[in-house]
Formats: structure tokens, C-alpha cells, sequence
């Protein structure tokens, strides 16, 4: 059965009780669609050279309802000849009853047709026509046939004026009876290749299973997202073995849909994943006016190459609904997952990602509850991303309640219908970090909480900067640095001649200062440390960045326990040498500042706040490195017996000519908690509670110096008291 163009309607076939279509049979709809130049209003013109465009194409360049597609396919763009004609547009129908049956063993194409050659002289070839649309309607379906909606492919031209295929068409079957199983034939919407020089290759169109049919009440229960009463909605994207591409298939927003529900999706080739806003978005007007997109299954070896985008004004919820209970994590089995400043992501409540994947929040995350980050993991946490929990009133004891109290993280706050979200907040039941998956944060967020943190191998979290404000990283129940795993804000504190107002300038080649240096010039509270290190004085080069500031804490209850056997560092960063003619080096930056709060503390680690080293200069021009920072360890339960790791603050390392070395900086034991009572008889002497208070002062083998570290006096304090001074003290 041949259909004969150009139609730019649908035509049906429509059968009462069985529609048989035998193996060789077939229904051909090739290239009957919109002529050359030609295509249904709400479709995009390519340009020159290029392919008709349905099912998919350059982000907001396609058309067509992927659910019931009904559009003929565009014609391709004129060369020296006429571009090819899209596919047609047909119905199969057989539903009238229950028993009614369609069989389908031959073929059904609506394909596109192929662009012309020109090479006879200067000119280009015509662009493919796109596949049209085929809908099947069935209340039972069978067969082993191919339904095709491919787009047309491209042609050779003049020299390099090669011309490009078209896109991929739609398929729609819906049969009310499950069918897929049924069905064990070819469906396919994939582009016509590009020809030769011609690049980016067109992209595949959408093939969409509605299989098995629910009640009219469940349905209404989705409202938009499930039209159709579909059982399973599942959506196939396959380009076949053509070059991967930008382009991609979409889902048309036209009519004003905002909800996109697929249960599963499967994906035989890589492709770009992402839904368009709604034109019309307004983040402050109408901030809840959005598209929204959801999948809870995900499939297909082409997965791991395809990247996520949740762009603004977009909502993706990924897994099963978080509501629901689980059997096994879900896995984030994609190359690579965005969300943009005015997205939102929604993951399963107990979320793995795939070996090797990326994940860049700057939007909003929620749902997941347990993150795990597998090995090779690169995830990246910015200032203006956050995790959103509901702010649970009844749920006082759960990890929501915990993590909604005061600085643990941000929760959603109704009022007036609006929701009050902080950014730079991420907050988890339980984050774990395996093998050597990295997590970066940026420089304004403000806290990572979790009622259990572990990292896990060589696992790394990395603070990027400047910041120099004190970063929070909290756990309610445990927090694991595993033997290799590190915790890094090395040089992201004050730049280079930069300081807290309360910090000393060294001056010319001077490293910055904070825990120790000449009488009178440090800064910071040796008990209670917050401060970033300070920046080296410049040279030829910027001087280096002080330490960031970490707060480590694990205090919620009695039995919280911190075990930190890997390496937490809040070093300052090295100056910069200049040797090349007459100049100076810059200084090494000051070390930062480490509070570590703690119910139980043990382990074998290594926490330093040490100063950056001094570099070679011209001549004589060396400079010294910077001032050791200040790190404070506060244990409830007696724990420096448990801790048998390094703690250390020294200064970083003058080069060469340069005198006099600068000085260490402190490390402080609260070791053991006395009560309210007994501190309350020191006053602010003991404003902590602490039961042994130990100082620690050590520069290592670094020449003597007279600067000397020192208890900062601000604040107007005036007494202190310490039962014991470390051994290392000079």
C-alpha cells in the first residue's frame, strides 16, 4: 500500500476487529510529507544545506507531539535541486473492542526522502527530507515487522557543499492490552547520515511505547502527564551508528504543556538530555511556572556518553519517587548530569552514581537522601546550588529535623505560597565518597551536612577560593576520613596582600601572618579559630593565598564519632619565585584555621594549618614563607590518647637569604568536657567547658627566629590557661 504525496495530513487505516499486515507486506508513506523548503508551521527551517527537522534537532528547533505525533515530516533545504520530502503522516488503528487485534509482520515507513547530488559544477547538494509520523492504536499488538520514521540522508555536493540529513520522525504505539513484549519487530526514527564535509549530523526522532492502559481515575491522578491512560509510558532515542552530535530529540512544549512523565527511558545511542522552559518564564514573577520531566526507569548502552542538562526554568526528577520504598539504589548511570542556576533536579532517595560520571550542581537538588559517589566521580557543589529538605516539624528525631535546625542546612520555608530558599546549603542522610571520586566546593558554600560522612579510598574534597569565610562541613552521626582520603582548602583563603582587618601586614616579601610572627602582629582565636590565612606580600608575581578555614564537627549526640585516619589540610600556598632579572620573589601564604568539634575522636591522620613556603628571587630578593595557622580540637570524650595522628601549624620555610624565619602558628586540645558549673568557675577562661587544655607549639627543624607564636588578645579577653604546653614549644 503506497501512499502518494505531498499530503500534509494524517491518513488513518483503520480496522474494526484485525488488521494483518504479513511479512513483505508493507504500507509505504516515504517522502510524501512537506516539499522542499516546506514544513508545518510550527516546525523549524534548518538553513542551507540542512535537513528537514521533526523529532529532533538544535535545542528549540523541533515539532511534533512525541505522544501522538500527527505532523508530516519537513522537506529538506534546496541545494542546485530540490531537498528531499519529509515523510508522511499515518494512523493504524484497530481498538473498536477489546479483542480487537493488529499484527504487524511487514513494513510501515513514513521515512524521509534523501537530499539530490549536485557535482557537476559550483553548487550544493539538497538537504534530507525528515521523518513524518506514524501512530499505532491497538488494543492488542503482535509482530515481528519494522516501523520506520527515518529521516531522509544527505548528498554529496559541489567540493565541501556536502548537505545533511533530516531528523528523525515520531512513533507513537499505544496498546491497551501490554503489548511489548508482543512486539518483538524493529521501531526506529533515526536521521538520515550527513554526507561528507557536512557537520553536526542530524538527530534522531522519538519512538514512545503507551503500554497497557489504566483507569480514567488514576489517570486523572496525573493530570496532562498522562492523557493518554497509559500503563507504561516508555520513550527509545536511537541514532544508529551515525557521529554523535549536539543535536538531539525532544519533547515539544506547543499547547502549553508543562509535565512530562516516562517511566522508562531508553537510550540505544548517546545523546544530549534536556527539556525546554516554558518561553514565557519568569524566575521572580512565576517562579513555579516550569517544565517539569520525569523518569523513573533509564536504560541502553547509551547512557554512559549522554549528558543531563536541568536548565533554568526546568524541573527533572530522576528514579523512583522518593516517597516510595526502594529494593536498591538507583543508578546515575549517565556521562555527565548539570543543573543550572534556575533548575531543579530530583533524585531517588538512595542515589549511586555511575564509575566516572560528572555532577555540577549550580541549581537546586532534592530528594535524594542517601548520595553515594562511586569511583572516578567528579561532582562539583556551587554557591548558588543547594540541597532543599522540608522543613519536617513532626519529624524532630529523623535526619530532616536534624539537618533543619539552626546552620545545618537550607529547608523549604512556606509563606504566602512562596518558597524562601538560602543557596550554598547541601545537606544529606548520608554522603559517601568511594575509590577516588572527588567532590568540589566552591567558594561560597557555606555548609555540607550529613547525619553520616564517610570518604572512603582516595577520595578527595576539595574547598575552592578565595573564601574567607569558614566552611562547615557536619555530620550528625559519624564522619569517616578514611586512610587516603583528604580534605583539602590549601591556598583558598586571602589573596595575595590580603587579610582579615585584624591581621598584620608582614610587608615587602613578607609571607602573611596568623598564628604566630613579630610581637603583637598575629591574629585569630587560638580556642575557636575561623580565620583564613592571609596572603603573601607580591613580588614580580601575586604573593601566595593563605589556608582556608574548615570546621569539622560530629558533636550531635553522646555516641558521634569522628574517625579522621586520611589528611585534612588548610595549608597556605608557596610564593612564587622570579629570577629571570631584577625582581622579587612573592611570599608564601599564612596557614588557615581547622576546628575540629567532636563527641569522640580517633584515627591516625594528618591535620596541618602550615604556612606556604618562601621562594628564590633575584639576587638577594628571596622571601620568606608564610606564619603557621591555627588549628583547635575539641573532643568531648577524652580522645588525644585515641588521635594518634599528626596535628601541626609550623610556618612555611624562608628561601635562602631571606631572615628572620617566620614563626609557627598554635595547635589547641579541649580535651574531655567538664560542666556548666565547673567551667563557670574560670569564667572566660574556660568558656568552652574544656577538661585539659593543651597548646602545642612546633616549627619543626626550621632555623630559630624571634618571631614566636601567640594568644590573640581581642575581644578585650584577658585571661587564659592551659594545663600543659606541647613538647615541640621553643
Amino acid at each position: 500500500m503506497t501512499l502518494v504525496g505531498p499530503r500534509t495530513t494524517q491518513l488513518r487505516l483503520i480496522a474494526r476487529d484485525r488488521m494483518v499486515l504479513a511479512p513483505g507486506a508493507s504500507i509505504r508513506a516515504q517522502g510524501v510529507g512537506y516539499g522542499s523548503n516546506a514544513r508545518h508551521p510550527s516546525c523549524s527551517d534548518g538553513g542551507a544545506r540542512n535537513g528537514g527537522m521533526h523529532g529532533g534537532g538544535p535545542e528549540g528547533k523541533t515539532c511534533g507531539d512525541y505522544e501522538w505525533p500527527v505532523l508530516a515530516g519537513a522537506g529538506g533545504s534546496s541545494g542546485q535541486h530540490d531537498g528531499g520530502s519529509g515523510g508522511g503522516s499515518v494512523m493504524l488503528v484497530c481498538n473498536a473492542t477489546e479483542s480487537s487485534a493488529m499484527e504487524l509482520n511487514g513494513t510501515v515507513s513514513v521515512d524521509g526522502q534523501s537530499g539530490r547530488a549536485f557535482t557537476s559544477g559550483s553548487g550544493s547538494a539538497s538537504g534530507g527530507g525528515a521523518g513524518g509520523s506514524l501512530l499505532v492504536v491497538a488494543s492488542r499488538l503482535s509482530g515481528s515487522g519494522t516501523l520506520s520514521a527515518d529521516g531522509g540522508a544527505g548528498a554529496d555536493g559541489y567540493e565541501t557543499d556536502d548537505s545533511n540529513g533530516g531528523s528523525g520522525g515520531r512513533i507513537a504505539i499505544h496498546a491497551y492490552q501490554p503489548s511489548r513484549s508482543d512486539f518483538t519487530g524493529t521501531v526506529r526514527a533515526r536521521a538520515g547520515p550527513a554526507y561528507g564535509s557536512w557537520s553536526p549530523q542530524a538527530a534522531a526522532g522519538t519512538v514512545y511505547w503507551c503500554d497497557g492502559r489504566v483507569s480514567e481515575s488514576e489517570a486523572a491522578l496525573e493530570g496532562e502527564a498522562n492523557a493518554h491512560r497509559c500503563g507504561v509510558r516508555r520513550l527509545e532515542l536511537d541514532n544508529g551508528d551515525l557521529p554523535e552530535t549536539p543535536y538531539y530529540p525532544q519533547l515539544s512544549i506547543a499547547g502549553g504543556r508543562r509535565r512530562f512523565v516516562i517511566d522508562e527511558l531508553h537510550l540505544e545511542t548517546a545523546t544530549n538530555l534536556s527539556v525546554q522552559a516554558p518561553p514565557d518564564f519568569d524566575s521572580v514573577a512565576a517562579p513555579g511556572d516550569r517544565t517539569s520531566l520525569s523518569v523513573s526507569r533509564m536504560s541502553g548502552p547509551g547512557l554512559s556518553g549522554s549528558p543531563l542538562v536541568a536548565k533554568n526554568g526546568t524541573d527533572w526528577a530522576l528514579g523512583p519517587d522518593p516517597a516510595l520504598p526502594v529494593d536498591e539504589p538507583f543508578l546515575l548511570d549517565l556521562h555527565s548530569v548539570g543543573v543550572e542556576p534556575l533548575g531543579r533536579l530530583k533524585l531517588a532517595s538512595v542515589t549511586v552514581t555511575r564509575r566516572g560520571m560528572s555532577l555540577t550542581v549550580r541549581g537546586e537538588l532534592t530528594g535524594v537522601e542517601s548520595l553515594t559517589l562511586d569511583r572516578g566521580t567528579k561532582a562539583h557543589l556551587t554557591s548558588s546550588g543547594g540541597s532543599w529538605v522540608a522543613n519536617v516539624t513532626d519529624d524532630t528525631t529523623g535526619w530532616k529535623g536534624w539537618a533543619c535546625a539552626a546552620e545545618r542546612a537550607a529547608c523549604a520555608v512556606q509563606t504566602n505560597g512562596s518558597i524562601v530558599r538560602e543557596r550554598g546549603w547541601y545537606a544529606f542522610a548520608r554522603l559517601q565518597l568511594s575509590g577516588d571520586a572527588s567532590l568540589v566546593l566552591d567558594a561560597g558554600v557555606q555548609s555540607l551536612a550529613a547525619a553520616e560522612l564517610s570518604m572512603q579510598g582516595a577520595a578527595t574534597m576539595t574547598a575552592l577560593g578565595p573564601r574567607t569565610t569558614q566552611l562547615r562541613l557536619i555530620a550528625r552521626d559519624r564522619l569517616i576520613l578514611a586512610p587516603g582520603a583528604s580534605i583539602r582548602a590549601q591556598g583558598v583563603g586571602y589573596g595575595s596582600n590580603a587579610r582579615h582587618p585584624s591581621c598584620s601586614d608582614g610587608g615587602a616579601r613578607n609571607g602573611g601572618m596568623h598564628g604566630g610572627g613579630p610581637e603583637g602582629k598575629t591574629c585569630g582565636d587560638y580556642e575557636w579559630p575561623v580565620l583564613a590565612g592571609a596572603g603573601g606580600s607580591s613580588g614580580q608575581h601575586d604573593g601566595g593565598s593563605g589556608g582556608g578555614s574548615v570546621m569539622l564537627v560530629c558533636n550531635a549526640t553522646e555516641s558521634s564519632a569522628m574517625e579522621l585516619n586520611g589528611t585534612v589540610s588548610v595549608d597556605g600556598q608557596s610564593g612564587r619565585a622570579f629570577t629571570s632579572g631584577s625582581g622579587s620573589a612573592s611570599g608564601g601564604g599564612a596557614g588557615g584555621s581547622l576546628l575540629v568539634v567532636a563527641s569522640r575522636l580517633s584515627g591516625s591522620g594528618t591535620l596541618s594549618a602550615d604556612g606556604g613556603a618562601g621562594a628564590d628571587g633575584y639576587s638577594t630578593l628571596d622571601s620568606n614563607g608564610g606564619s603557621g595557622g591555627r588549628i583547635a580540637i575539641h573532643a568531648y570524650q577524652p580522645s588525644r590518647s585515641d588521635f594518634t595522628g599528626t596535628v601541626r601549624a609550623r610556618a612555611g620555610p624562608a628561601y635562602g637569604s631571606w631572615s628572620p624565619q617566620a614563626a609557627a602558628g598554635t595547635v589547641y586540645w579541649c580535651d574531655g568536657r567538664v560542666s556548666e558549673s565547673e567551667a563557670a568557675l574560670e569564667g572566660e577562661a574556660n568558656a568552652h567547658r574544656c577538661g585539659v587544655r593543651r597548646l602545642e607549639l612546633d616549627n619543626g627543624d626550621l632555623p630559630e627566629t624571634p618571631y614566636y607564636p601567640q594568644l590573640s588578645i581581642a575581644g578585650g579577653r584577658r585571661r587564659d590557661r592551659d594545663e600543659s604546653v606541647g613538647s615541640g614549644a621553643a
